[in-house]
């Protein structure tokens, strides 16, 4: 008898403590990744977090993920919906939006799901929706402030959508920060061998301004906590003359190319709190190591524009940029996923996925990503630090995103209690110091006693220079008599990839060769010589001349396409040549290019913000340099610059399912902050009115989109294909399309 009473007593127990009706079993609100449920799944209780602790920052997309369980009386599908409740400054919270379950809306709710299918490992692509959960989509222009997430479930009755018990649970989320990516980049084109094995000769265009550039960032803007409007520039042009497959890692080539873009950085003015990027033309020759990317960490990155030079062939272009721009805030390697020797020791091991105390460099959550379409990254996938050109799943961990969150370079700035519109203005930035007169020393280290200087020049800049590896050597400028009236240490920019040895974290250079170095010396006058030394002999030095170089004419103008420059130059030796122009009256300098070799040089306006420019030549015999007098040009107004991020060209997006709209427009080679008007086209149908915005994807088939956006009188159009599917064609689209 007691052991039927016990048994009497558990189900009893088992009825009373499961709810009648369907409910709602939890919520996950999630940017990139996010916590739900995590002792279900990650065995390192020290690895485990709270539901939704992940932090959300402004103005950047979420996908809301209602998760169901069924009652004892359930009676069929169940719907929800998803109401976002915002606080005012000093108010209570107060009804924003509504937002819709994305198809197929509705589904069946489970009793005792497996959590690796929930939440997501049952992936098939395309899909119209995610597997395991109801799926709403909040635009970027709803993230921020206080918000309450109020979730409604109902269940059909009597074959009466709707009708049947409902039940309400809240989320409270507080979005008080916004970051921002804030990048300059530099055109690199090409003119040069056609291969290191094959010499017949090459000439590719540098990439477009702004477009590739934006085309790149999606995967860095995807992954990071920033908002989804990026902050971007254009830091002018420099000619690589050498392919760049001449090995692994940081190759003679790469070292010197690299060298060419810390020059033309110096040259922009070292800008601060910006991040700067060397986009190189899609068909340069190139070699990506297996597990390094050329030169790393020095001070600026480079790598290929996203896109495909043969057809179904990954360039991992926005993939190589995200890790890229990870290091520049400070993200070392992550372990596991390949050989570097310099990973982060703080990287933790997120078992399962990884073994014990045996960190592999898994992402160690579930992420999302809301591009074209929204997918899901499982917690096995590698971090993004490990190597981009990993082939499988990739994504930014739980460990890295922290890191990532209140980071200098992404410029936070907190917004609690302020308005929608003030929220949407991310891209003002208060101005760093201002450019002081400096000698800058660039080189090439191919050994402890090989120092090869590849450019001087006096010109005003900004020592912004992060690293802490020292070459043990030290730059001088030096009066009548040798003593040194000015010095600084000659930094080593480049970290080598560990297929060509790497540097050592202890300050020094050793096993660093060939690596990039720059000294940023005071000018404190003319003086009689510069010299790079150690304690014993100098490596390099360079006597004034006689006569400092002169310039002779400087003359720029326009046309409809282009702008035209020419020049005439005296020197007593090889002088090098470089351009910069300002839009305010000479306040402040811009690059336009450096390292020029000959008296004309000719650009592409779209670059080049309209109306009056000013230009001026500046000259470097290796120690003095000459600097014009302004040149005025007078630029036509152009319409604004549109891009479409997404969707990708050709992109294949699910049927029915979500489409993200995902534009920039730039105005003057600036993101522009104030449009009159935004206008989404599918097919000639419009479809939207913001830059970035969901809409249902249309029936399969292949599509247009555009994108025209009016400002300040001038009307831009962007154009773009894609391809629907619903999954009853042979064709089966690659789930890393959004990888391109």
């Amino acid at each position: 008898m007691p052991d039927v009473f016990a048994s009497l007593n558990t189900i009893f127990s088992s009825l009373f403590s499961t709810r009648l009706d369907v409910h709602v079993h939890g919520v996950e609100i999630s940017q990139a990744i996010q916590y739900f449920h995590s002792r279900l799944h990650l065995t390192e209780p020290a690895q485990q977090g709270a539901d939704n602790s992940v932090r959300l920052v402004a103005n950047k997309p979420a996908l809301v993920r209602v998760y169901l369980r069924a009652g004892l009386r359930s009676f069929g599908p169940a719907k929800a919906t998803v109401e976002i409740l915002r606080r005012g400054r000093f108010g209570p919270y107060q009804s924003a939006t509504m937002l819709t379950a994305l198809p197929p809306g509705e589904m069946i709710a489970p009793s005792d799901p497996v959590y690796a299918n929930e939440r997501g490992d049952q992936r098939q692509f395309p899909t119209p929706s995610i597997p395991g959960s109801l799926n709403f989509l909040v635009p970027a222009a709803q993230m921020h402030g206080s918000l309450q997430f109020r979730v409604t479930v109902s269940e059909s009755r009597g074959g009466i959508s709707g009708q049947g018990p409902s039940d309400t649970h809240d989320v409270f989320v507080d979005i008080d920060l916004r970051q921002t990516l804030r990048v300059r980049s530099i055109m690199v084109g090409y003119g040069g061998p056609k291969s290191s094995t094959d010499p017949a000769p090459l000439f590719l265009a540098p990439p477009n301004f702004p477009k590739d550039l934006l085309t790149t960032m999606g995967e860095t803007l995807l992954m990071f906590p920033v908002q989804s409007a990026a902050d971007y520039g254009y830091a002018g042009w420099v000619n690589c003359t050498a392919p760049l497959d001449d090995g692994p890692g940081c190759s003679p080539n790469w070292a010197a190319l690299v060298a060419k873009l810390v020059a033309q950085k110096t040259l922009d003015g070292n800008q601060p709190d910006v991040i700067y990027y060397g986009l190189l033309p899609l068909d340069i020759p190139f070699q990506y190591a297996r597990d390094g990317i050329g030169c790393e960490r020095a001070g600026i990155s480079l790598g290929r524009v996203a896109g495909h030079s043969t057809p179904g062939v990954s360039t991992w272009g926005g993939d190589v940029m995200a890790h890229q721009v990870g290091h520049e805030c400070g993200l070392l390697h992550a372990p596991g996923v390949s050989n570097f020797p310099d990973p982060d020791p703080n990287y933790p091991a997120y078992p399962p996925y990884d073994p014990i105390g045996d960190p592999k460099g898994s992402m160690g959550e579930y992420g999302v990503g809301l591009g074209g379409y929204p997918w899901i990254t499982l917690p096995r996938a590698k971090d993004i630090m490990g190597s981009p050109s990993f082939r499988g799943d990739i994504g930014l961990s739980l460990y890295h995103y922290g890191r990532l969150l209140e980071n200098p370079r992404l410029d936070p700035v907190y917004i609690g209690g302020i308005t929608a519109a003030e929220a949407s203005l991310g891209t003002k930035h208060a101005p760093g110091p201002m450019p002081v007169p400096m000698i800058s020393i660039i080189g090439l280290m191919r050994s402890e006693r090989h120092l090869e200087i590849t450019s001087v020049m006096r010109l005003e800049t900004r020592d912004a220079s992060s690293s802490t590896v020292t070459s043990g050597l030290r730059a001088e400028l030096r009066d009548a008599t040798g003593a040194p009236i000015a010095q600084a240490p000659l930094r080593v920019l480049s970290v080598q990839s560990p297929t060509a040895g790497s540097c050592r974290n202890d300050g020094h250079a050793a096993n660093c060769f060939p690596c990039v170095v720059q000294a940023l010396l005071p000018d404190a006058g003319r003086g009689a010589s510069m010299a790079v030394c150690d304690d014993e002999r100098d490596l390099w030095s360079r006597a004034k001349s006689k006569t400092p170089p002169r310039i002779g004419r400087f003359d720029a103008h326009a046309d409809e396409h282009r702008l035209i420059t020419k020049w005439q130059v005296k020197a007593v030796v090889a002088a090098e040549a470089s351009l910069q122009w300002s839009k305010d009256e000479g306040d402040t300098w811009n690059a336009l290019a450096s390292g020029l070799a000959d008296n004309h040089a000719t650009f592409e306006r779209s670059s080049l913000p309209s109306g009056t420019v000013m230009l001026r030549l500046l000259v470097s015999d290796g120690f003095d340099t000459a600097v014009s007098e302004p040149v005025r040009v007078a630029l036509s107004p152009r319409p604004p610059d549109v891009s479409i991020l997404t969707p990708r060209e050709n992109e294949s997006i699910p049927a029915g399912g979500a489409l993200r709209l995902w534009g920039a427009v730039t105005i003057d080679g600036r993101p522009a902050s104030q449009v009159e008007s935004v206008r989404w086209m599918i097919d000639g149908k419009s479809v939207a009115e913001v830059l970035d915005d969901f809409v249902e994807a249309p029936p399969r088939g292949e599509h247009v989109v555009e994108l025209i956006v009016t400002a300040e009188g001038l009307e831009g159009r962007g154009r773009r294909r894609f391809v629907t599917d619903d999954g009853s064609a042979d064709r089966k689209p690659d789930p890393k399309a959004h990888q391109a």
